[in-house]
């Protein structure tokens, strides 16, 4: 997956900030109200056309996707709208939400800082899920404002604003309704998407949002998940010390200073940025990441796709940097089994799947090679629960291959499966848990074939309506049953609300850490920056580097609460105990005017040493 640019296969069903919609009872439809009572007397420059769906559709809206809408312009009689679209779609199973869409590309400029305010009338019979995109017309497919609403019989009118991070000239951007989460029928009238330029009116209405849906949310589970990370996340410590001549020292003051957690903590980068010495912007990212992560992985820049010698030099140079910070990294990743994420000359030979596979095994092994030693995990193949092109072109049995090959390359590489929608269940829960099954069917397929799989990765993306933590600890209890341990491995919630997002990062950090099977809680971006979810409010600092609560929250834990530092006395037998987080300690000893300072590893078995003074 992505992050400051983003492909659209990284995204999860319903990431965007959500809002439910209070509407008449199931099954029944309520009348459409006057379009009067949202318009105002100031509007922006209109960047679509055709939103009253009073012209021929044909030139501006386009229906697409792997099922694309069935449309239909219907009569609104009696109301200030005369017509609406009506959308039919019924998408495959475990689509994307814009696998099924409508949009239009806008043929007009929009400079960096301007104001893009969207407003939809919309209603659905079946309450079902909309997002509403407006983002560039091509990769990265970054985006300025995003949105999914929960849709009720009744209409509504759905108003919310995004602010351009860049400069788009004509045709470079496009407005969407992502429709694909469910098979449901949806009407749509009055859309309008205006440009208000860098000094919008301060009173533009926006629709207020349910991170929840009406789900019991709770802090009855966090008693117990504190009192686990008591229990795994540490260890019992002594420590003796005595005399040159083995006698012990009463009263010596004994410094634990923890350097560094067994836990790993990181966050996606992207190499560039860690090369760069002039930039300040860089040059305070760097300094981010060194502060605040014991891991990194590449955002983009070691998948396939990514591969050339440009790129290799980026990531070679980068890596020097980060072993000189004995920063560790993920390899991301080795295979994405969709066309689209194949280098265009590989995706040349699919009508020739012989060298086709040649090809696969030939970059498999080549980069497993090429980063021996660099990476201690490797994300063999990313979510092949619904990117399964290259299997079916290939047979199921060269997905099994691919890991093999990796381990006849690396025997000492950690090989792992990734994918989404595993652990943020509320935000489609039927097609989530159909991915968690078939996630499930994956690994047992990988095992039934000797393929060597060692970790489970749940890329963890969370929007609205967001997961409670206590259901976040259920799934990863029943994903461990697979019998592997779990690593987080492109954590981020996109949440606009500072104080929600806060809570919610803290209680997703909680319970990850409280679980015995997650070995790693890696963020997929920390800077609005350098963040494929930023116009969704999903990275923790802002684009001007001050921090969101939710960074604060990240550094009181990791940084404090989760990282063991005492001043301690010996007793009469010149000994110290307590527990303590697992990880790297660095003891200083001082009594009698005399000071050593040692190294110390805490592991689950516990330490035991002896220094003398």
């Amino acid at each position: 997956m992505k992050s400051s640019s983003f492909f659209w296969a990284a995204t999860v069903f319903g990431v965007w900030a959500g809002v439910l919609l209070e509407g008449a009872a199931s099954g029944q439809v309520a009348p459409l109200p006057r379009f009067a009572q949202g318009a105002r007397a100031v509007s922006g420059i209109e960047l679509i056309r055709n939103g009253d769906f009073a012209a021929s559709l044909n030139g501006n809206w386009n229906a697409a996707g792997a099922s694309v809408p069935a449309l239909e312009v219907v009569p609104a009689p009696g109301e200030e709208f005369y017509r609406a679209l009506k959308l039919t779609v019924a998408p495959l199973a475990l689509s994307k939400p814009w696998d099924s869409r409508l949009g239009q590309t806008v043929h007009l400029p929009v400079k960096r800082g301007d104001v893009i305010y969207i407003r939809a009338w919309m209603r659905s019979p079946q309450s079902a899920p909309v997002g509403l995109v407006y983002q560039m017309a091509s990769e990265p497919y970054t985006q300025v404002a995003a949105r999914t609403f929960y849709l009720s019989p009744r209409w509504a009118q759905l108003q919310f604003f995004g602010v351009a991070g860049r400069d788009f000239a004509p045709g470079e951007s496009v407005f969407e309704f992502h429709l694909g989460q469910t098979k449901a029928t949806f009407e749509v009238a009055g859309v309008r998407v205006e440009d208000y330029g860098p000094n919008p009116p301060a009173d533009l209405k926006v629709t207020p949002i349910d991170y929840w849906n009406g789900q019991k949310h709770d802090d009855t589970w966090k008693k117990a998940a504190l009192e686990r990370i008591e229990k795994i996340r540490k260890a019992d410590i002594s420590i003796r010390v005595v005399d040159e001549g083995g006698q012990p020292i009463q009263g010596a003051r004994v410094q634990l200073a923890q350097a560094r957690q067994a836990f790993r903590w990181g966050s996606a980068v992207v190499a560039a940025r860690l090369n760069d010495h002039q930039n300040p912007d860089d040059l305070r990212y760097q300094a981010e990441v060194a502060r605040l992560f014991n891991t990194v992985v590449f955002e983009n820049d070691l998948k396939w796709n990514s591969t050339n010698p440009e790129t290799t030099a980026q990531v070679q140079q980068a890596m020097k940097w980060l072993q000189s910070r004995d920063i560790a990294v993920r390899g991301h990743n080795l295979v994405w089994g969709a066309r689209q994420y194949l280098p265009a000359d590989v995706s040349a030979l699919w009508d020739d799947p012989e060298k086709l596979r040649a090809a696969l095994r030939t970059h498999v092994r080549e980069q497993v090679a090429a980063y021996k030693g660099q990476v201690y995990v490797w994300d063999v193949v990313n979510e092949a629960a619904t990117n399964t092109e290259l299997w079916e072109k290939l047979g199921w049995d060269e997905f099994a291959q691919v890991f093999k090959m990796a381990r006849e390359v690396d025997s000492n590489v950690r090989l792992s499966y990734n994918d989404f929608n595993i652990s943020n269940e509320s935000q489609n829960p039927p097609q989530m848990q159909a991915q968690r099954r078939k996630v499930a069917e994956l690994i047992e397929f990988l095992k039934k074939q000797g393929a060597p799989v060692d970790l489970y990765g749940d890329q963890a993306h969370f929007g609205a309506p967001l997961t409670p933590p206590s259901r976040m600890i259920e799934i990863w209890n029943e994903v461990a049953k697979l019998g592997l341990p779990i690593e987080i491995t492109e954590f981020d919630a996109s949440i606009p609300d500072d104080q929600v997002h806060g809570e919610y990062v803290r209680d997703t950090l909680i319970a990850a850490f409280s679980q015995p099977e997650i070995q790693s809680f890696i963020i997929w971006g920390f800077w609005e920056g350098a963040h494929w979810r930023a116009a969704e409010g999903g990275a923790m600092f802002r684009l001007d580097w001050s921090q969101r609560p939710a960074q604060e929250t990240y550094e009181k834990l990791i940084l404090g609460e989760w990282m063991t530092h005492e001043n301690l006395k010996t007793n009469e037998k010149g000994r110290v105990q307590t527990r303590g987080f697992l990880g790297d300690y660095n003891v200083t000893v001082e009594a009698g005017g005399k000071s050593v300072t040692v190294q110390m590893k805490l592991t689950k078995a516990g330490a035991k040493t002896q220094i003398v003074l």
